[in-house]
């Protein structure tokens, strides 16, 4: 039973979960990296995808990754500012790593001032976000070692709702599509965002509510 219960203390050390701060490393050298010319990044996302798009003045992160430790973020550490970010579904392959980010952001706003762990707080601001989020959707009940696609959508929206962000949904006018302009800049153009799904319907409340039954048949992520 000794043998037993020092297994078990072991295993429980071994287990704890790093905090957002640990998860994320900090940027280990000062400053932000400015991006002039027009480019992609596509990151190993795990079982899920995640890109970043960038032309001068503006950049877009396209979903997280499956990984809780952030694929992208050894490059959108060195930023000062995610424009914006666009979340596809609600999926346990592309929000693990965006809760990460926003876990973070969180903590830093709940850490003491310290002149030795400023460095340590440094991250980008987070601007606009895409996101077609069930309004069903709700945290209830729900297993933290044991969460499922819909759990995950409500750990977003709460993220994102303690840290003042409103996501924004889209969708496109049946029969018709109109870009969103995303950045425009007198002299050299502007970047358009063209929607073609879910199409928008008059009881269309945020997003398509046959969503949710597929949600709830979606497999656990331990």
């Amino acid at each position: 039973m000794e043998g037993l219960q020092e297994f078990t203390e072991y295993l429980s050390e071994s287990l704890t979960p790093d905090s957002p701060l640990d998860l994320l490393e900090p940027p280990d050298a000062p400053g932000f990296l400015r991006l002039c010319r027009p480019c992609c990044y596509v990151f190993p996302g795990g079982r899920g995808d995640s890109a970043f798009f960038s032309v001068c003045g503006f950049n877009i992160l396209v979903n997280g990754g499956s990984d809780s430790r952030s694929c992208f973020w050894k490059l959108v550490r060195h930023l000062d500012r995610v424009d914006s970010v666009l979340l596809t579904h609600c999926g346990s392959d592309n929000l693990p790593g965006v809760v990460s980010l926003l876990q973070r952001k969180l903590s830093e706003r709940h850490q003491e001032p310290d002149a030795d762990q400023t460095k340590n707080l440094i991250s980008p601001e987070i601007g606009v976000v895409f996101f077609n989020a069930p309004d069903q959707l709700k945290w209830d009940q729900v297993d933290p070692c044991k969460l499922r696609s819909s759990d995950l959508g409500s750990v977003t929206l709460q993220l994102l709702h303690r840290l003042s962000i409103t996501p924004r949904p889209l969708s496109r006018v049946s029969g018709s599509i109109q870009p969103l302009v995303l950045f425009q800049k007198l002299g050299v153009g502007c970047l358009e965002l063209y929607t073609l799904i879910p199409v928008h319907q008059k009881n269309w409340t945020g997003t398509v509510p046959q969503w949710l039954p597929i949600l709830k048949k979606s497999p656990d992520v331990c």
